[in-house]
């Protein structure tokens, strides 16, 4: 379920990129988008790497990258939104 939950996550991601670029400013959008995709994937293998230590809960570390990541769109939300 946790892999489903990440559409959101990156739906709100790319909602808070979108509104925070100007015009003209594709590429550096795309960019800023595949290096979200590179960290999110590597959070998520090394969460998972975690739990089969046994360092933390399995249910935890399969939600923790998608509540970080949601928390950045969130906190990018706030600091772009209102301008």
């Amino acid at each position: 379920i946790s892999m489903a939950f990440s559409c959101f996550v990156f739906a709100a991601l790319g909602f808070s990129i979108g509104i925070s670029s100007k015009r003209g400013v594709r590429s550096t959008a795309i960019i800023i988008c595949l290096g979200v995709g590179v960290v999110y994937w590597l959070s998520y293998l090394g969460a998972t790497a975690l739990a089969a230590g046994g360092k933390v809960a399995p249910a935890i570390a399969v939600w923790l990258p998608n509540f970080i990541f949601l928390g950045l769109a969130w906190l990018f939300y706030r600091q772009y939104g209102r301008t």
